[in-house]
């Protein structure tokens, strides 16, 4: 299903170029061949009715021929991390895949790993094209493909996607691309900065290559060369890894008008903004959505506010609600809920989870909102205690609970500062012992928490707190915005 979804625009042009990556290049019609191929030596994999196969593959080629391939079989698949650490062991440990395809043995305890080394690749992308001789199908409700989503409280959980769904959120992506820059020649690039484990990360792959575009597979490091060419580009990336790409663009280079760049993770801050034009391009579009729900709203830089996220989208319903679900008037905060025919089921094997986020046909994802008359959605802050950092969520009130455990600390809260950008930054007011040591908190924070950007430290007294026992952090910011 994903391959004929994947390949079909391309068909008509099987010489265009559909993949580069460091070091190669592949053409829609090597692909589709590829998949074939990779598809007819994977077919006794059915034989042992995996629901879902893991696939670890570094290089982005191989990683993406086994997905289609394993899609053409009615195999659902579940990408994992590049990196092997505490993270990687955690998303298996969510995925729970039946099988793991993966390039080299990793020093983790993985259910039925199966080795496909390079040497395999090569044998079967060389040899004659073969044909799959059964008809295997995913149907519209079948799960096509399972994912990692934050949640709206950051612990990790798992989403299965069906083909249903899977389709509808590809061509949501293709018609908003359209609708937001117009049609475009064939040598458009698509940069993806997101990983592949989360749903968003997955379905901008399979939309780029669904609308015949150039997919560019880089590393971070490579990105900032890439967005310095001329080429026309296109790419959806988070505040904090546009800050990244702004440290590597080379000096004195002007604005691309080339490039579309689109940032997700909500509110764009004003500083950020004009680094952006003044630097990178000025063809900026904020959207705002979740996992769960897909791109909600779409903002395109006609309002200098930067708590303003656009006005949502044709096939998704927005409201803003009190406690009582009752929507209230415009102009007013209250809790943002969203409904639509992007909005996944739930989470996996967990309905209390569900229960929460998901009600009655709506899914809540802890923002606090309000809207204006004519329908553009502000953002005033969240529910509850999370908070994105370099992209990826995490709970302070969890964080909070972990420093507590590090040898030498008596008392600790987690809280945000905006930096020179205004992106949140990471701080943390620790009361401690005589046997603290500052490097081994921050090996320990490191041990459970390798995303997490470090954190500055500052000492207190004691962690100042609201009536409820829970930290005051917003008095913990102000006090170091005030120092």
């Amino acid at each position: 299903m994903l391959e004929r979804l994947a390949l079909a625009q391309g068909a008509g042009l099987p010489a265009s170029i559909a993949m580069t990556w460091l070091g190669g290049e592949v053409t829609f019609g090597k692909l589709s061949e590829d998949v074939n191929r990779t598809a007819a030596a994977l077919l006794q994999l059915r034989d042992l009715s995996p629901k879902v196969i893991g696939v670890h593959f570094t290089n982005p080629y191989r990683h993406w021929l086994v997905v289609l391939a394993l899609s053409k079989l009615g195999i659902a698949s579940a990408s994992l991390p590049d990196q092997v650490d505490v993270t990687f062991q955690k998303t298996l440990e969510v995925l729970s895949p039946d099988i793991v395809l993966l390039e080299k043995q990793v020093d983790v305890p993985i259910p039925q790993p199966l080795v496909l080394e390079e040497a395999w690749f090569e044998h079967i992308t060389a040899s004659p094209e073969a044909s799959i001789v059964r008809d295997i199908i995913f149907l519209p409700d079948d799960v096509a493909r399972v994912a990692l989503v934050n949640g709206t409280n950051g612990t990790l959980r798992k989403i299965n996607l069906t083909a249903r769904h899977i389709e509808i959120s590809v061509y949501h992506l293709v018609f908003q691309d359209l609708s937001t820059y117009g049609y475009r020649n064939n040598e458009l690039r698509v940069v993806p900065t997101l990983g592949p484990t989360t749903p968003t990360g997955f379905l901008i792959v399979i939309s780029a290559l669904a609308s015949g575009a150039r997919l560019q597979m880089l590393q971070q490091r490579e990105l900032g060369l890439a967005f310095s060419q001329k080429a026309p580009t296109v790419a959806i990336s988070s505040p904090i890894h546009i800050t990244a790409i702004l440290d590597q663009m080379p000096p004195g280079m002007e604005p691309l008008k080339s490039l579309y760049l689109t940032v997700a993770g909500g509110k764009l801050p004003n500083e950020l903004r004009e680094r952006i034009r003044d630097k990178l391009t000025p063809n900026i579009q904020v959207v705002y959505g979740a996992e769960e729900c897909g791109i909600a709203t779409v903002e395109n830089g006609s309002t200098s506010s930067d708590d303003a996220v656009g006005k949502a989208l044709p096939w998704v319903n927005l409201q803003i609600v009190d406690d009582a679900d009752v929507v209230v008037p415009p102009e007013t905060i209250g809790q943002v809920r969203i409904s639509g025919t992007g909005v996944v089921s739930g989470y996996a094997d967990e309905p209390e989870a569900t229960s929460r986020q998901f009600r009655n046909g709506w899914f809540y994802p802890g923002d606090k909102g309000s809207l204006t008359q004519d329908g553009i959605l502000h953002l005033h802050g969240r529910y509850d205690d999370l908070v994105n950092f370099g992209g990826e969520k995490f709970d302070l009130h969890t964080l909070d609970a972990y420093a507590l455990q590090c040898e030498g600390v008596t008392d600790a809260a987690m809280f945000t500062v905006p930096d020179e950008l205004g992106l949140p930054s990471p701080w943390i007011a620790l009361v401690s012992s005589h046997n603290f040591s500052l490097e081994a908190f921050s090996d320990w924070m490191r041990k459970s928490y390798p995303s997490l950007p470090q954190a500055s430290a500052v000492f207190v007294m004691g962690i100042p707190r609201l009536n409820g026992g829970q930290p005051d952090r917003a008095a913990l910011s102000q006090a170091v915005k005030q120092s």
